[in-house]
């Protein structure tokens, strides 16, 4: 072990402690940093982040005997990779909400090595670290949760269960939907018709910043583009082409902007995160079936 330091409250840390370190054994070594602090009872624990965020990521979620929820990820730096350095973490919630987190970096501090050397401590060990109880001479010193009021939502946007119930609503019946994942306006998920996942996403703007200069293919380099105007005056973007991050996914859009500003925004790619893996030739979801999801006027009813 080297290098190691730690903060807490004396240190002008607030909430909590943390701890850096190098550890280096018999399968390598990695930079492991470590964190004790107070949630929210209003947070809930921690769990696996978005499949659509993260799409390498081998989550777990378990309750412990006692309550604690007990998270394992297995991971790597940089989201959108499946290789380069691994970043593997484990995060402890107790029925008091206290967190504590480890999580290491093979072969060295974050992003400063580009190797794929496995982790120098396994999973297992990085769980018992949190699991200990010697840790509860740390939490009994806590300082109680600082409350946060949630920000309000906006009045006119669409609910995140009320988009997930509109979606499902307006996909072809039969398929399965997993992953799912939505908040005000906008919700993604995984939808299954049998040939793979397919990443499937609305977004929803009562009030959209665009201008009628963002619904035109010029501006459009790859794939293909065509823009057409409704007799009411609705303007609808049809794209396909390869995702921008990796270029590895096939990605339909079909973008509505109504006359008075509501826009709706929906895609589809044949991945179940763009630029994840690629798990069926084409999309679920064809551009004509996209753009009846995007006009449907059940994303503007009232809520």
């Amino acid at each position: 072990m080297s290098q190691a330091s730690g903060r807490g409250p004396a240190d002008g840390l607030p909430g909590g402690y943390q701890a850096d370190l190098t550890w280096t054994g018999s399968r390598g070594t990695a930079a492991v940093d470590l964190s004790v602090q107070q949630r929210d009872p209003q947070d809930g624990p921690a769990g696996c982040l978005p499949v659509q965020v993260r799409p390498y990521d081998h989550c777990t979620v378990k309750t412990l005997a006692d309550g604690s929820v007990l998270v394992t990820t297995e991971s790597f730096t940089y989201p959108s990779d499946n290789h380069g350095q691994r970043r593997w973490y484990a995060t402890l919630t107790t029925p008091s909400h206290a967190e504590l987190s480890v999580e290491e970096f093979a072969g060295g501090a974050e992003k400063a090595v580009t190797g794929n050397a496995e982790p120098a401590l396994t999973m297992a060990q990085l769980t018992s670290v949190i699991t200990s109880h010697d840790w509860q001479r740390v939490i009994r010193t806590l300082p109680a949760p600082v409350r946060h009021q949630p920000l309000p939502e906006p009045s006119d946007s669409v609910p995140g269960t009320k988009m997930v119930e509109t979606l499902t609503q307006l996909l072809p019946s039969g398929g399965k939907l997993t992953d799912k994942n939505a908040g005000p306006g906008s919700v993604e998920l995984s939808y299954n018709d049998g040939g793979g996942r397919s990443l499937v996403q609305v977004q929803v703007s009562s009030k959209s910043e665009l201008t009628g200069d963002w619904y035109d293919c010029s501006r459009v380099t790859t794939g293909t583009c065509s823009v057409h105007t409704l007799s009411d005056g609705t303007k609808v973007l049809l794209t396909e082409g390869p995702d921008e991050k990796t270029g590895t996914t096939v990605v339909r859009q079909a973008d509505v902007l109504r006359p008075d500003g509501r826009r709706v925004a929906a895609l589809v790619c044949n991945s179940y995160s763009q630029g994840g893996p690629v798990t069926r030739p084409k999309p679920a979801l064809t551009l004509e079936q996209l753009q009846q999801i995007a006009l449907s006027p059940r994303w503007t009813a009232s809520r």
